[in-house]
C-alpha cells in the first residue's frame, strides 16, 4: 500500500495510506452537527468540541487542526485555557475551552487533508450562555439565579435588577423575580421555577 508523507514546521509528519476513504465531522456531546451549526458554550464549564475524520480503513489519519477565524493560526496544542489535543490513530482532534469568556464566542474551524478530496474542512459558531436559570451579565460573568431580583444588583452593568416585576401583597415573590400567590408558599410544591418557595419551610 502506498503511503503519501505530509512535513510542515507546524503539521510534524503524518502519512495518509490510499485505500481509506474519510469524512469528517464535528460533534458536541456525542451529537453530529451541521456545518455552520450555533453552539452554545456555557460560562464556568469545559466545553469540548470533537473534530473527526470517520475513515473506512486503517491507519492513521493526516493533521486535524482547529482554527478560529479570522486568524490564520492553529489553537495552541495541549495546554492553555483554550487547546486542541490530536489523537491521531483515533482519528480525532478535541477542542477544549475552560471557563468560556465572552471573547471566545467566533466560527470555529476544523481542517484536515482527505483521501482523493485534498484540504477539507467543516465550522461551527460559538455563542455564550450560561448554565440552568442563571444570568449572563455583562460580556463574562455568569450569576447564580437566587441573586436576580434580589433588590441588590450584583452584575456591573445592572441587568441582574432589570425587568423585575413587583409583586401584589398577597403575592410571594420568587427569587427569580416570579410572583405566586402566597398561599402557594410552603405547600410542598415548586410553583416558582426555581423552588424558591419551597425554601426554609421548616422555620415557616
Amino acid at each position: 500500500m502506498k503511503c503519501l508523507i505530509f512535513a510542515g514546521i507546524l503539521l510534524g509528519i503524518y502519512h495518509t495510506c490510499s485505500g481509506n476513504q474519510c469524512d469528517l465531522t464535528i460533534q458536541k456531546d456525542g451529537l453530529e452537527l451541521q456545518d455552520g451549526e450555533y453552539v452554545i458554550g456555557l460560562g464556568g464549564q469545559i466545553n469540548q468540541i470533537y473534530c473527526k475524520a470517520l475513515c473506512s480503513g486503517p491507519g492513521p489519519t493526516p493533521a486535524l487542526k482547529w482554527y478560529k477565524t479570522p486568524s490564520k493560526r492553529p489553537v495552541t496544542m495541549f495546554r492553555g485555557r483554550m487547546h486542541q489535543v490530536r489523537t491521531t490513530f483515533d482519528r480525532v482532534n478535541i477542542l477544549t475551552i475552560r471557563n468560556m469568556l465572552y471573547s471566545d464566542i467566533g466560527i470555529y474551524k476544523c481542517k484536515g487533508w482527505l483521501k482523493d478530496q485534498g484540504w477539507v474542512e467543516k465550522s461551527f459558531e460559538l455563542t455564550y450562555g450560561c448554565r440552568g436559570l442563571d444570568h449572563q451579565c455583562d460580556t463574562s460573568t455568569c450569576l447564580r439565579h437566587t441573586y436576580v431580583c434580589n433588590g441588590h444588583v450584583d452584575c456591573q452593568d445592572g441587568t441582574d435588577e432589570q425587568n423585575c416585576r413587583e409583586c401584589k401583597a398577597n403575592q410571594y415573590h420568587c427569587d427569580n423575580g416570579d410572583c405566586i400567590d402566597g398561599s402557594y408558599v410552603c405547600d410542598g410544591y415548586n410553583d416558582c421555577i426555581d423552588a424558591s418557595d419551597e425554601l426554609n419551610c421548616g422555620n415557616v
